[in-house]
């Protein structure tokens, strides 16, 4: 699952960012009914973007919306549906859901405004870490690995905390802010923030990573704020599985 909650043009690097994470996903094999990505869905063609139908996340770099297939806008769902969509729980409102079973890896990258324990879910709705945490447990899953960057993240990773096969990498620990890093010189916007940046580069050029060396090439890349792993004693050993294990 790839989730951009950001609505506002201001913040177009929380929904570029998930827009390359979707990307990152179809490079490494996975296919659309194995994805459900949910952002806001109105950047690409605002006003304000001077390449109408593209987002990028550096300047002159890829269109990462392109193909993009968005199963849900952030304005037309609320928290409480993602319980019904991870769990396979299909309706006439949730008609793109996954069905993870004890056999199945989960991955969910999840970009946006945070602050002390709260996410942002547009601009309307906030989501407590108490409700990640429940989300969580009503799923069936064999590993899950959650990439979160947002202000104060690691605030999320510790309301999960003994939670069983669950790692959490955040871009902050829960003291702190994340930051932005591309930024386009002719619109005056960020593109994208800088843990997110390094996530995919580091998984792109070694998709068989560590996830120890992956969380040390963070914490190294992450400018401005503290990358931190959440959850380790009651996920697995980091020292021997990779990302393998997700791609």
């Amino acid at each position: 699952m790839v989730i951009g909650t950001s609505d506002k043009w201001a913040y177009y690097r929380h929904q570029a960012d998930a827009l390359a994470m979707y990307q990152l996903l179809k490079r490494h094999g996975y296919d659309d009914d194995h994805i459900i990505l949910i952002i806001a869905d109105n950047i690409a063609y605002d006003s304000r973007n001077i390449y109408p139908g593209v987002v990028r996340v550096r300047p002159n770099g890829e269109n990462v919306y392109e193909g993009a297939v968005v199963d849900y806008k952030i304005g037309d769902i609320k928290i409480s549906d993602l319980k019904p969509i991870l769990t396979g729980q299909k309706s006439e409102k949730h008609p793109e859901v996954i069905t993870p079973d004890e056999h199945d890896n989960v991955v969910v990258f999840w970009c946006g405004h945070g602050s002390k324990n709260r996410l942002a879910w547009g601009s309307d709705e906030v989501v407590h870490g108490y409700q990640i945490a429940d989300l969580i447990q009503s799923m069936t899953y064999r590993k899950m690995l959650w990439s979160m960057d947002a202000c104060y993240s690691g605030s999320i990773g510790e309301a999960c905390e003994g939670i069983p096969g669950v790692l959490f990498i955040t871009a902050a620990n829960a003291v702190e802010t994340s930051k932005a890093d591309m930024r386009d010189p002719d619109m005056g916007i960020w593109l994208s923030n800088g843990f997110t940046r390094g996530f995919q580069e580091t998984v792109d050029s070694n998709p068989d990573i560590i996830l120890r060396d992956l969380y040390y090439e963070l914490a190294r890349s992450t400018v401005g704020s503290h990358a931190t792993v959440y959850n380790v004693e009651y996920y697995g050993n980091m020292y021997k599985e990779s990302m393998n294990e997700y791609f």
